[in-house]
């Protein structure tokens, strides 16, 4: 690792070493010398979607191919995203590689994709799935968050959570029928899980 260590809680390396830093005290600024940015780390912070998994929210990819959270408010705004869980199940032998996605909510623009896992690992009890994004930083508008790549037949599926009533202003249940979304008067469970802001 090419990082140093500065006066003032300052730190100056690579953009791509920043997500390799342990113990980095909040308030602690990291100037990217590849990127020409810096940003300053606010700890560990977490963007909760809904927490109640109480029902079955969509089906996939039976009921949409890519399904997820949209998100209207400004929580997320100039973030950087490490991860997003999701609460689901498997029901069951759903195949496919299962991945989430960000994309912008203007024009459908993927800004971010998470590494993918076998639908077929899902369990079959309710579980919070997390998956890794590669640090991308968000934009400035609305976003969805979502579920991708799941395939099957019908009895074969993952079933995301959600509660069922929208408990989160500015946010609802998105889905995607192969050529728009729909918004829902309900949420997922699940939270998108941050780390450095850019200023």
């Amino acid at each position: 690792m090419t990082v140093e260590y500065l006066s003032g809680n300052r730190i100056r390396g690579l953009n791509s070493e920043k997500s390799l830093l342990s113990n980095v005290v909040s308030g602690s600024v990291y100037i990217s010398k590849d990127t020409n940015k810096s940003f300053v780390f606010e700890g560990v912070s977490s963007f909760d979607f809904s927490t109640s998994t109480a029902g079955g929210v969509s089906n996939q990819p039976t009921d949409a191919t890519e399904s997820g959270q949209y998100i209207s408010g400004n929580t997320h705004y100039g973030k950087q995203v490490q991860s997003a869980t999701f609460h689901m199940a498997r029901v069951g032998n759903p195949s496919g590689t299962m991945v989430y996605k960000i994309r912008r909510a203007d024009d459908n623009g993927v800004i971010a994709t998470s590494v993918g896992i076998p639908a077929e690992y899902l369990s079959t009890a309710i579980t919070a799935v997390t998956l890794n994004f590669n640090d991308e930083i968000l934009p400035n508008m609305a976003i969805r968050v979502t579920v991708s790549g799941v395939t099957g037949s019908s009895g074969n599926v993952a079933n995301l959570r959600g509660g069922g009533s929208d408990v989160v202003s500015g946010q609802s249940l998105t889905s995607w029928n192969g050529s728009a979304w729909t918004q829902y008067g309900n949420d997922c469970a699940g939270k998108l899980n941050f780390g450095w802001r850019q200023l």
